[in-house]
């Protein structure tokens, strides 16, 4: 589903079996998209989420918080793809 909608970029969600949630990031345009995305609680989250790149099978570096900033780089046409998790 369809979450949120920044420009170019369209974030798109799911719920995972684990409880964990996955976040699509899609950029839609022709050019690439640097975006400081800061909407994860205003599309539900609460507290601090780990964050792994599923394309890359790695987690990142530090933990974010629901009001914080998660940093994307998109390319053209391209797609980010976070499984976002509790952080204990």
């Amino acid at each position: 589903m369809c979450v949120s909608t920044n420009g170019d970029v369209r974030v798109y969600e799911k719920y995972l079996e684990d409880g964990g949630r996955a976040l699509g990031f899609f950029n839609l345009g022709s050019a690439p998209v640097n975006l400081n995305f800061n909407q994860l609680a205003q599309i539900g989250f609460a507290g601090k989420q780990h964050v792994c790149d599923l394309w890359r099978q790695h987690d990142l570096p530090a933990v974010v918080a629901a009001n914080g900033i998660l940093p994307l780089a998109i390319p053209v046409h391209g797609v980010m793809l976070y499984k976002l998790t509790p952080a204990k």
